[in-house]
């Protein structure tokens, strides 16, 4: 962990103590109805409005490509190892889900905070900021309940600090996020994918090469998603369901999907998407030799595998 993160309280010197002093503090130019939100009466130390903002930033489990991701990385980890866990993979795996959830929080509500009006108002703001402080460090607090080795657990930290700081970055420009490019998986959201599902083969012992290739994979395939010219909401949701589903085997397995009005595929295909898709498939190849496994059936390695190829076959020029 390195420095504060943005918006994060200064810390002010009083004799021997330090205390936090908050960037945006409430002023008398501040209106009563603004002040309502964080001069609520506060339960269990946080405001009601702070805690229904953190409440409302945190991710649906089931449709969260990090969480998945994080979840699947405990599984092919635990398949690339020797070690035996101390605990079942899901065991290890839950409290780092419940960590990753509260890290995409956060970035959405920073996203939010810099590249769009939703908290334009100073009370809305800070309350804001001060759920975004929560969520950081509940992401943190959560590394504590990992049933795993101190080992382990130092390397989990070193993950998350790791990724963190990486976020810290892509987070202080004060532009809108660029358009995905040739290596543009510094994207927050590609960013928090690949630091997930490392921190999923981290927590059950696998090496740092399946720990990288979950990394790749998980910026190259978010920052695949970003460079859809079109259907990018509906395509998330159908690499969702992919990594969810283990019972997933192909289209005729979902509902609806990402064609043309006149039935036709769409043919809009970037040089962006194809690159980072052959880039992730290039990673599930890597972890197949490190787990011995094939990437088709029900295992984990072939969801990592459908994922990268059905939800886009209506925009890919080609699907080899």
């Amino acid at each position: 962990m390195t420095g504060r993160g943005i918006g994060e309280p200064a810390l002010v010197e009083s004799g021997h103590r330090r205390r936090p002093r908050h960037r945006l503090q409430m002023t008398d130019r501040t209106s009563p109805s603004e002040q309502s939100i964080v001069a609520e009466q506060p339960s269990d130390g946080v405001a009601p409005g702070v805690r229904r903002i953190v409440s409302e930033s945190i991710p649906t489990r089931d449709r969260s490509l990090p969480v998945l991701l994080c979840r699947l990385g405990g599984e092919i980890g635990a398949e690339a190892t020797d070690e035996r866990p101390c605990q079942p993979v899901d065991r290890i795996v839950e409290p780092l889900a419940n960590a990753v959830a509260s890290l995409e929080g956060y970035v959405r509500l920073r996203q939010d905070l810099l590249w769009t009006d939703r908290y334009d108002r100073p009370a809305d703001r800070d309350a804001a900021i001060l759920a975004g402080d929560s969520l950081h460090a509940t992401a943190y607090a959560e590394l504590a309940d990992v049933p795993t080795t101190d080992r382990r657990a130092v390397a989990l930290y070193r993950t998350l600090a790791r990724g963190s700081t990486t976020l810290a970055i892509a987070l202080r420009s004060p532009a809108s996020p660029r358009p995905a490019s040739e290596k543009a998986d510094d994207r927050p959201d590609a960013i928090l994918a690949g630091t997930a599902g490392s921190l999923g083969a981290t927590a059950v012992g696998a090496t740092d090469d399946v720990g990288a290739a979950l990394e790749r994979y998980g910026r190259s395939l978010l920052t695949a998603l970003a460079a859809l010219p079109s259907e990018r909401d509906a395509t998330r949701e159908r690499v969702a369901r992919r990594l969810a589903d283990p019972l997933a085997f192909d289209s005729s397995t979902e509902s609806g999907g990402s064609r043309a009005s006149d039935g036709r595929a769409e043919r809009t295909a970037t040089p962006t998407l194809e690159s980072h898709l052959r880039r992730a498939r290039g990673a599930v190849e890597t972890l197949e030799a490190a787990t011995g496994e094939s990437a088709d059936g029900r295992t984990a390695l072939a969801r990592l595998e459908r994922a990268t190829r059905i939800p886009f076959q209506d925009v890919l020029e080609s699907n080899d």
